[in-house]
């Protein structure tokens, strides 16, 4: 259907009923009819056409919301920006820090220790953190010299974690059984700007997000925090150039919202 064409035709036919003051005649009358009948044939037409155009946008892919790629492309801008990693000994209330890391704006190293525990890591944990109870025992430090440590990296600065919320409460966790100041900084969850760049109902893993960017992170048991790190660089540089695939057009994308593995392990 020639859809302008049609809407035309039928401004034309309601003009000449609108003007139409009462029949003069039955051969008025039963031309009025026909018209009339015909009206109501072509603005059903036009409306299953609209319908079916409707529907047809109905299945257009979300876009991102231009303020987040604002966001991104102004914190990208500030100088003190960096990233935080933390890993843990799980996600209950009593879970240990056992690794802390600080990358700056564009990857560089600015932090990287290991905290000892009293009792070894379980095997989900060394999978899933990329941390050997041999890492914690060589390398380990006391957890009170870490976030010593951190703090003095972390102040001053802009953090951005993915899960920020989560790395908050562990070192808050960590300094009430320590009966210390709590680590002080300012910044955001890059996890929730993700989870609105994605326009997803669910908070979006790393490790999901940054392989539908054509960054994909190592695999398991190979990943480790410095890995993700630069995963959350990677992501908020796909915001900020509004990048929410590098797959092509003809492949669909990587279903954000329906992936349920390991949904009570880490977000990444």
């Amino acid at each position: 259907m020639d859809l302008n064409k049609a809407v035309a035709e039928v401004d034309s036919m309601l003009d000449r009923e609108i003007s139409y003051r009462g029949a003069g005649g039955v051969e008025e009358l039963l031309a009025s009819l026909k018209a009339r009948a015909r009206l109501d044939t072509c603005i059903g037409s036009i409306e299953e056409t609209t319908y079916s155009l409707r529907r047809k946008q109905r299945r257009l892919s979300d876009l991102p919301p231009l303020d987040v790629v604002r966001w991104a492309q102004t914190v990208l801008c500030m100088p003190n920006l960096v990233f935080l990693e933390l890993d843990t000994t799980g996600l209950y209330q009593e879970a240990k820090i056992i690794r802390v890391t600080v990358l700056d704006g564009v990857g560089a190293c600015l932090l990287d220790l290991f905290a000892r525990t009293s009792n070894p890591i379980p095997q989900n944990i060394e999978r899933i953190t990329g941390i050997t109870n041999q890492d914690l025992q060589s390398k380990g430090q006391d957890i009170i010299s870490v976030l010593g440590q951190l703090q003095e990296v972390l102040t001053g600065k802009y953090v951005l974690s993915y899960n920020l919320d989560f790395d908050t409460e562990k070192l808050q966790e960590a300094a009430a059984r320590l009966e210390i100041e709590p680590t002080h900084f300012i910044g955001e969850d890059l996890m929730l700007q993700a989870t609105r760049y994605f326009v997803t109902q669910r908070y979006p893993r790393l490790e999901t997000v940054c392989q539908q960017i054509g960054k994909p992170l190592p695999a398991q048991p190979g990943q480790i925090s410095i890995d993700r790190a630069k995963g959350q660089i990677a992501l908020i540089h796909a915001i900020a150039n509004a990048v929410t695939t590098a797959q092509p057009a003809t492949t669909p994308p990587v279903d954000i919202d329906n992936n349920d593995d390991d949904l009570d392990e880490h977000p990444f």
